[in-house]
């Protein structure tokens, strides 16, 4: 993998691709306090169509930038889920929000009632939220991450994508009615599933896929069991942490952190 971020394109831009998606995401914040939050689908209100955003910029650039090479490069490794080595490394991204989830229940208020979705649409859901991460991390992960982590290192890549990712989310979860310490818990449980993200683009042979899993597998998670308006994020930090932890212990056994 070291020789995928030596190649990563030194053109990059990940500042110029950080202010351009927060500017145009502005008319979704608007569309989404507009309607007070409203949901359109899946209990996600307006904002949820400002996805396109991240891989519309990370394309126009990455051409600007080199051409049909640079596109190319933002979009590889979607399907190519054989370039992820070792396979293992599958099992530590898909498991991760489940168990951080478990944790959380262990440790926090057990919702009861009838689940807002039937268990047996999680693997539909999960294919939804993973089409639905896509034009997100053709962005986050695609154009991001090899460059900052070439030159930040992998927390440091984690802290900046994770924080602006989260940033970006903000005003739709506030217009939606959480309060302050809910976004709290949120943007902690999301910067520490975004580290992860970046240590299996690190040592999992790069590409999408692996972060388009682990995006959809959060998702599929917090949907249950009382929807993402009932989701608690704090006690799932504790378990999110450990997940991430025991992956940098892998990394590190494998010699190759």
């Amino acid at each position: 993998m070291a020789a995928v971020l030596v190649a990563a394109s030194r053109r990059r831009r990940p500042w110029l691709f950080l202010l351009l998606v927060m500017v145009l995401v502005l008319p979704f914040w608007w569309a989404t306090v507009a309607t007070g939050g409203r949901a359109l689908v899946l209990g996600l209100p307006a904002a949820v169509l400002g996805i396109v955003i991240p891989a519309a910029v990370a394309s126009v650039l990455a051409w600007r930038e080199e051409g049909r090479t640079g596109l190319r490069t933002v979009w590889s490794g979607l399907v190519d889920i054989a370039r992820v080595r070792p396979r293992w490394w599958w099992a530590v991204g898909l498991g991760a929000a489940p168990v951080a989830s478990a944790l959380g229940w262990l440790i926090g208020p057990r919702p009861g009632g009838t689940p807002a979705f039937p268990w047996y649409l999680t693997p539909l859901l999960f294919v939804v939220f993973f089409l639905g991460a896509i034009p997100e991390e053709v962005g986050w992960t695609g154009y991001l991450t090899a460059r900052l982590t070439a030159d930040h290192g992998v927390l440091g890549a984690g802290l900046i994508i994770g924080t602006a990712w989260q940033l970006w989310h903000s005003v739709p979860y506030l217009a939606q009615g959480h309060t302050w310490s809910w976004v709290a818990g949120q943007f902690l449980v999301s910067v520490l599933a975004r580290i992860l993200m970046v240590l299996l683009y690190r040592h999992s042979g790069g590409g999408l896929a692996p972060a388009c899993a682990v995006h959809a597998m959060l998702n599929t998670v917090q949907i249950y069991p009382d929807g993402f308006a009932g989701f608690d994020p704090w006690p799932s930090v504790p378990g999110m942490l450990l997940a991430l932890l025991g992956a940098a212990w892998l990394a590190r056994r494998t010699a190759r952190f």
